[in-house]
């Protein structure tokens, strides 16, 4: 039977998940776990190797999840255009967002959502930067291994969990000792948080509910600071390994529904389960569904306006009587093509038109975002105040290694956490983050914090803000 594979990669661990159809379900039949330093093409390589042959044994392909920090995801409105328009207009936002130079520097797809009135419709982007899957691409040739998808984790947690729910639906996942939380809106990954739990490859239950039971209340707390609304479901994924009891804690203080994912698809006995996203990705590739990779060229099929329509169906009409008609007399026929021509002209006038009027309300939009684009680049930013504002943040067991700032690009804080025992360690981050967030002229973006191999009382931290707009 024909076999499909998924395997989903970030810096810390690599897993393999093997399935087939079985009638109307998918069975995973293998699965592997290994560790990964880091996806270096070296690194990839001998991971890749490691596997052994027989992993491929009737197995067309494999489609890669990819894990990095770098990845974009965004929901994003546009008036009526053309398709090309289309995939520009995102491939801009996706480079801003990535604070990369050009679309040119990253993997890009896109697909439509919702269709508005007045032609507008909304797109849901995902990107990843070319400098983090070139590597990776050139590991799995060198393997002989043929790829056939590239995907991110965080739009296959989306994905999954829209395909449970139709709230306003979170989805937390667990990957060795790394978290990620996952923000959806239509499908598509709007918010993401990433945090550490534990120290070993599969943290035991008890101190995996301690620390997510610390960072829940944090989460809900960044995303009302980003003017989020926490969210009215958050689905717990098929590794988070804590007891069905102790769910409910998850919440806090919110009124969030929590519940555990059900699985899409049926685990082999003796095999560990895949993450949600991974479960997801490959029940869809078995069933001969599999999503848009980024790895093609981003095709979007835009609606046909009104005046767009009403030129193929004249031009249609034209054609059909010119061919009729050609039979006929010459005089006829002269006649008709000169009521083509001016049925044509007719047609070019009303296109100028329609053209006009887009672009009056592309100007109406425009005229009311450059004032407030103005406003923001005109802003001085408070650098002093936010060097000495880190510096009284931090206590002692802190070591402020690199701030880093930019005009319009994120503001990165770096250093270590050192002293103490473990509890004294944590408890010092986790006071130095809550005091950054609490700054009210910076929003958090993102926080890794990770223990340095072989220390359990030393901490390396990277904590990524950006300056508030309003």
């Amino acid at each position: 039977m024909k076999k499909h594979a998924v395997i989903e990669m970030e810096e810390g661990g690599l897993n393999v998940a093997v399935g087939e159809r079985d009638g109307n379900s998918t069975r995973v039949v293998r699965t592997i776990r290994m560790p990964l330093p880091s996806m270096k093409r070296e690194v990839v390589v001998s991971a890749l190797r490691a596997l052994g042959g027989d992993v491929w044994k009737d197995v067309r392909g494999v489609h890669v999840i990819v894990g990095d920090r770098r990845s974009v995801h965004f929901l994003s409105t546009v008036p009526a255009m053309t398709s090309s328009d289309a995939v520009q207009f995102v491939g801009r936002e996706a480079a801003r967002l990535a604070n990369l130079q050009s679309p040119a520097d990253l993997l890009l797809a896109s697909r439509i959502v919702r269709r508005l009135r007045g032609g507008r419709c909304v797109l849901a982007t995902s990107a990843l930067p070319r400098a983090t899957w070139e590597p990776i691409a050139a590991a799995f040739e060198t393997c002989g291994v043929r790829v056939l998808g590239v995907h991110t984790v965080e739009e296959n947690l989306a994905a999954a969990a829209a395909s449970s729910a139709g709230e306003s639906t979170a989805v937390l996942e667990c990957n060795g000792n790394r978290a990620r939380f996952v923000l959806s809106t239509d499908g598509t990954p709007v918010r993401v948080r990433r945090f550490m739990v534990g120290t070993a490859s599969e943290p035991n239950p008890s101190m995996l509910m301690t620390q997510l039971a610390m960072e829940m209340p944090r989460t809900f707390d960044w995303l009302r600071d980003s003017g989020q609304e926490a969210p009215e479901r958050l689905l717990v994924g098929l590794r988070v390994g804590i007891e069905e009891e102790s769910l409910a804690m998850l919440a806090g203080d919110d009124k969030t529904t929590v519940a555990r994912a059900e699985s899409p698809v049926i685990v082999a006995d003796g095999q560990a389960s895949p993450s949600l996203g991974a479960a997801w990705l490959l029940d869809r590739v078995c069933a001969g569904r599999a999503p848009g990779s980024l790895s093609q060229t981003p095709k979007l099929r835009m609606p046909i306006g009104t005046g767009g329509m009403l030129a193929m169906a004249a031009s249609t009409v034209i054609a059909v009587g010119a061919g009729y008609w050609a039979f006929d007399e010459g005089s006829t026929w002269l006649e008709i093509r000169k009521q083509r021509l001016a049925v044509q002209d007719e047609v070019d006038a009303l296109s100028q038109q329609l053209a006009d009027l887009r672009m009056a309300d592309m100007d109406a939009a425009a005229s009311t975002v450059e004032p407030m684009l103005e406003e923001a680049l005109r802003m001085r930013r408070p650098v002093s105040r936010l060097i000495a504002d880190v510096s009284n943040a931090a206590t002692p067991f802190i070591h402020i290694a690199e701030v880093r700032f930019a005009s319009q690009g994120p503001v990165v804080v770096a250093g270590q956490v050192d002293g103490g025992d473990r509890d004294g360690v944590l408890a010092a981050m986790s006071s130095f983050s809550g005091r950054l967030r609490r700054l009210p002229y910076v929003e958090s973006l993102q926080e890794e914090v990770e223990e340095v191999p072989g220390m359990r009382d030393r901490l390396r931290f990277k904590l990524s803000l950006t300056w508030r707009k309003r």
